[in-house]
């Protein structure tokens, strides 16, 4: 909307020939946007969407905020309900109907009638076993419209049905409108559950919490509009809200008044003409008991229609002034010598005039007036400032700063091109009584859109799971428009933002802005992160082997923390806290691993069984003489049972050895794994070990391919070796050293070696290769 259209001010937006404003509509069905021209090509942008529920929120909220800018309150959520049903557009047949409901919105309607000048919007209450009347005029050149509704109080909860006709409305609240000159009775609109595709009639609606009057044509004249209800009201009160259409504004005189106010507005009538051949009277006796003042406002009446006011509680105290017609002096002010005063006004027969308007007051006013309007406006703009105005009251502004045609004053607004430099409004409330208490706003304009001088601040790696707050320092003169990622959550036009975003990484923008403009965005890259993913245990074997000592592992994630935990007697070897953990598996036929991994969005737990395989038999191993003369072997007497065997001397593998039993050639301590078929290996027990230890066994001899003679020397002395051939005769001799010795020698077939050492002789025939 320009700067300089204000957009309260629907009436200048010229009708067409057909009397209503034109729109230029573009979209494409989803989005639309409706622009309203005026002869000036002045314009006004609405803009809209296909999505029922959202455009109806939408709307009502900007309706709301319109509201506040002319009242500086939010309407009731029963005002606001019966606005827009009131202003709805009649989608089906005349009326209310139960395939349209109340039609289609129509917030442009709704927002003029917010924007209009006449008291067209009340909020009321009626109370238990009263009524409420309110008078109403009408020229009888327009239709009437009437709406009621009201917030009921919550029902009984009906028992579920398809189409239920059962009424659940606890305050049943009426309206009828009453033609004065002839006592006609107008009733609301209501539907017939029995057949719901016929128009609405009218008649007593005891189903809804909303009725409407309406009445396309209506004859000039006086019409009281009757708040009745039935039964009795829950709680004493109930508040409704009024919404009229084609009349003037509530009448407020009636035939005898009392008024204990200190201060206060007389009108008489809200409406074009005032009755004939009537009296009113007003009795002031204010509640502070100090003398009245009273000045007229406006006055016109017939010249033999008169107000008389008299200085006492009746007609027959004195009279301190009589007037008809027009004023001769328009600042005529009377004060009663006492705490009291009486108003009479008579009208003849003859043609109703408009009346008067007055003011009355004890003591200068007492209100507290807050000026409302951008405190930081950008220089050379055009601003409105306004405040709440009461009738009682006249204003005065002041200003400072400015330059006088750049102003332009109403009762309660004033209008003003914004200088560069600080100025100070000041509105003073007036009454017959003096003056009240100036308030004053003081207002700090701007050149610039905010500068950037400032960064986001916030977790850059925050958690998925919960909200983060991110802030940029505050400018008490700026407002702030924040963009965040596609999916993430988050809301806010502060220097602060609570957001929940989503696992992938973006980026957060905020964008500065002033009554000047927008600056350029403030951009904070975003790395989000979860709670940790759940791992899957793995480990060695699918099915653990009882008793023995397995790994389990997982695929770790970076900045995760993790403690294993296990049951059944499990023992944990070694750190628990790795991704990977070894285990000392007990017995039995299942177990389970327990694994917690944590960071700093919180704990995930998770575990899994494992099904044992059993572990194999003990071995049973014995001690025999060898087919080898002088050398026994080991033999495995359940060999049977297992699917593989190894075997150990002094726990080193023979690799060469695999079988069931081992013949024993050297000394030493000798022991046996075995596995079954499931895989599982099991140890020979040492208590079942078997430790060699003969002299016959101190020098194991064997040999090699390519004259390769090997001698184990199992003591700590060094022993000497000779070797022989058939005939007796020396092929070499050397020394033979503790441990492994190696000898070559070119004489191929049967050789006899000679060891001899300390308390010990070995003599024995080998074949060299």
């Amino acid at each position: 909307i320009p700067a300089d259209v204000e957009m309260t001010d629907f009436s200048t937006f010229g009708p067409t020939d057909d009397g209503r404003i034109k729109p230029d509509i573009v979209g494409n069905g989803a989005n639309l946007h409706s622009t309203y021209y005026n002869n000036d090509n002045d314009y006004v942008t609405l803009s809209g969407t296909s999505m029922a529920t959202p455009n109806v929120a939408g709307s009502l909220a900007l309706l709301q905020e319109l509201y506040f800018k002319k009242h500086n309150k939010f309407m009731w959520s029963s005002t606001l309900k019966g606005l827009v049903l009131h202003c709805a557009d009649d989608a089906g047949n005349a009326g209310p109907d139960y395939k349209f409901g109340w039609g289609l919105l129509n917030t442009f309607s709704a927002a003029k009638l917010i924007s209009s000048d006449s008291n067209v919007l009340l909020e009321d209450s009626i109370v238990d076993q009263t009524i409420r009347v309110f008078r109403v005029f009408t020229n009888g050149d327009t239709a009437i419209k009437m709406t009621i509704c009201w917030t009921d109080p919550s029902g009984p909860i009906m028992t579920p049905a398809l189409d239920p006709k059962d009424t659940i409305l606890v305050n049943d609240l009426d309206i009828r409108l009453i033609k004065l000159n002839d006592s006609t009775v107008y009733k609301p609109f209501i539907l017939t559950p029995e057949t719901p595709n016929a128009p609405a009639q009218t008649g007593d609606n005891f189903r809804d919490n909303i009725e409407q009057i309406y009445l396309p044509v209506a004859e000039k004249g006086y019409y009281d509009l009757v708040v009745t209800h039935k039964d009795s009201i829950t709680d004493s009160i109930q508040h409704f809200s009024l919404i009229t259409e084609g009349v003037g504004q509530v009448f407020v005189a009636k035939d005898s008044t009392f008024l204990d106010d200190n201060h206060r507005f007389l009108q008489v009538p809200d409406a074009p003409e005032y009755p004939l051949d009537r009296r009113f009277v007003w009795l002031i006796e204010p509640r502070n008991q100090l003398p009245v003042s009273i000045k007229f406002r406006e006055f016109n009446t017939e010249p033999d229609d008169f107000v008389t006011i008299y200085d006492g509680p009746n007609s027959n105290s004195p009279v301190l002034g009589q007037f008809s017609g027009e004023l001769a002096n328009p600042d005529t002010l009377l004060i009663s010598s006492g705490k009291s005063l009486f108003i009479e006004f008579t009208s003849g027969t003859g043609e109703g005039f408009k009346g008067f308007a007055s003011m009355y007051c004890t003591t200068p006013p007492e209100e507290k007036i807050q000026i409302i309007g951008k405190d930081n406006p950008c220089s050379s703009s055009q601003e409105i400032y306004f405040f709440t105005e009461r009738q009682e009251s006249n204003y005065t502004w002041n200003f400072s700063g400015l330059m006088e045609d750049s102003v332009f004053e109403n009762r309660n607004s004033i209008h003003l091109q914004v200088p560069e430099e600080q100025f100070k409004l000041g509105v003073t409330p007036l009454n017959g009584c003096g003056a009240g208490d100036p308030s004053n706003k003081t207002i700090n304009p701007l050149n610039t859109p905010p500068i950037i001088n400032q960064v986001i601040t916030g977790d850059t790696i925050p958690c998925t799971n919960g909200q983060t707050l991110f802030r940029v320092q505050d400018d008490s003169t700026a407002t702030y428009r924040w963009k965040i990622p596609e999916g993430w959550s988050g809301r806010s036009d502060s220097s602060s933002i609570f957001i929940t975003p989503e696992k992938v990484p973006g980026t957060i923008v905020v964008i500065p802005g002033n009554s000047c403009g927008e600056s350029e965005g403030i951009e904070l890259p975003v790395n989000p992160m979860s709670l940790p993913r759940i791992p899957v245990i793995q480990s060695e074997r699918i099915s653990p082997c009882e008793n023995s000592i397995t790994e389990f592992n997982i695929l770790s994630e970076e900045k995760v923390n993790y403690v294993w935990e296990t049951e059944n007697g499990w023992q944990l070897l070694g750190a628990d806290t790795l991704n990977h953990v070894s285990v000392k598996i007990g017995v039995g036929s299942a177990g389970k691993m327990f694994l917690t991994s944590s960071n700093k969005c919180g704990d995930t737990i998770t575990s899994r069984n494992f099904l044992l395989s059993p572990s194999p038999v003990e071995p049973d191993l014995a001690l025999q003489p060898s087919f080898i003369d002088g050398l026994k072997e080991i033999v495995i007497r359940n060999y049977s049972n297992y699917a593989q065997v190894s075997w150990f001397r002094n726990d080193s593998l023979l690799t060469e050895f695999q079988g069931e039993y081992l013949i024993l050639q050297r000394n030493g301590l000798y022991k046996v794994d075995v596995a079954n078929n499931e895989g599982c290996w099991t140890s020979t027990e040492s208590i079942d070990q078997i430790h060699i230890n003969e002299e016959s066994l101190v020098y194991n001899i064997s040999t090699g391919s390519d004259g390769i003679i090997k001698i184990e020397n199992d003591t700590n002395l060094p022993a000497s070796i000779r070797v022989y051939d058939l005939t007796g005769r020396i092929v070499f001799s050397n020394e033979v050293h503790p441990g492994s010795n190696k000898y070559h020698t070119t004489r191929r077939g049967l050789l006899i070696i000679a060891i001899e050492g300390s308390n010990h002789l070995k003599t024995q025939l080998v074949f060299a290769h």
